[in-house]
């Protein structure tokens, strides 16, 4: 092997190294790979353990799409919050979960730190998203003085927002249309990476393609970060979260930079929930499985022998919450819901 297929072969390794994603068990990913087939990746121990799963994205920045969904970590009922979900995606169970509880009482504060919600200034839960975090926050202060009808009312019209088709399409439009510099700029990139560096290295040598490297990456690190910055603070309010990590990681390790279209997709879609995304991107036998088992679990979860009778109540009434609101905005979601029993399995 010469100096420059070396070279290549390193890079190469790199690159794919960023095309790597960690699917743990609260997320499900919606990928296409040539923007148009979309279909679900979830965690499961075929192809990892008992934390989550690995998966490959496509290697070449125009052409894989992805909106990625996480469970919210909590269960809100007009009475209390609850640090446990009861729903499960893929087989491998469900996530460690704190279990705490507080209760939605007037004298109590709500608020936000990064991803966090606080109560009362101390940690409760990782929402894993400031926006979702600050918005939950926000539904709990305003509850907290209500009655119990207008509490649930409140919290219908939370699932109802989360769950809206039209706001979600609005939305996914929104983060393809964002990150469009950005994968341009990726594409090019990837382009002058890979196949200009690897033709110069085999008709001038290796020194000549180096340089022309480190000309592309001098180039199209500052672009790529700018775009990307940019991307952020325009779309996202909370785009200092998480900000600085990503820019250091692509500084660091400029291959990885190309897959800065991946990390707008993530960001700007964590937000969205999972029917609406089924209801849109998903097709024939696999939309009507991936609906039928979300919504079972959903209306029939598992518990653990140990939790607190509480806690079941609470994530129940989520349960039938987050059904009757998604019925309710999202067209014929209805015909796969289970005959109606809402029993407990253990």
């Amino acid at each position: 092997m010469s100096d420059g297929e070396r070279l290549l072969l390193f890079l190469l390794l790199i690159y794919l190294s960023g095309c790597i994603r960690w699917v743990d068990r609260r997320t499900v990913l919606f990928v296409s790979g040539f923007g148009r087939r979309w279909r679900t990746v979830v965690a499961d121990y075929l192809w990892g353990n008992s934390s989550g799963r690995i998966f490959l994205l496509n290697p070449v920045p125009p052409l894989g799409f992805l909106f990625a969904f996480r469970l919210m970590p909590v269960s809100v009922s007009p009475k209390r919050i609850v640090a446990f979900n009861a729903q499960t995606v893929g087989n491998s169970g469900r996530p460690p979960q704190s279990e705490r509880t507080a209760a939605i009482d007037p004298g109590t504060e709500f608020s936000r730190e990064d991803s966090w919600l606080t109560v009362d200034g101390k940690p409760f839960c990782d929402m894993g998203d400031a926006r979702t975090a600050n918005r939950l926050a926000e539904l709990l202060n305003g509850i907290k003085g209500s009655d119990e009808a207008s509490r649930e009312k409140a919290i219908l019209g939370f699932w109802k927002e989360r769950l809206d088709i039209r706001e979600t399409k609005r939305q996914m439009r929104t983060a393809l249309a964002a990150c469009r510099p950005v994968r341009v700029a990726c594409s090019w990139t990837f382009f002058a990476l890979f196949v200009v560096v690897p033709v110069l290295s085999i008709r001038f040598g290796v020194g000549v393609a180096v340089l022309a490297g480190v000309v592309v990456e001098l180039f199209s690190m500052p672009l790529i970060c700018s775009l990307y910055y940019s991307c952020r603070k325009r779309h996202d309010p909370t785009f200092r979260t998480g900000l600085w990590g990503d820019l250091f990681k692509m500084i660091l390790c400029p291959p990885n930079a190309l897959r800065a279209c991946d990390l707008i997709m993530e960001r700007m879609s964590a937000r969205l929930d999972a029917l609406p995304l089924a209801a849109l991107l998903l097709r024939g036998a696999s939309r009507q499985a991936f609906l039928t088992d979300y919504l079972a679990d959903l209306q029939t979860p598992k518990f653990p022998d140990h939790l607190p009778g509480a806690i079941r109540e609470t994530c129940l009434w989520q349960n039938r919450t987050i059904v009757k609101a998604g019925t309710a905005v999202i067209p014929g979601l209805g015909r796969f819901v289970p005959a109606e029993d809402w029993g407990m399995a253990s």
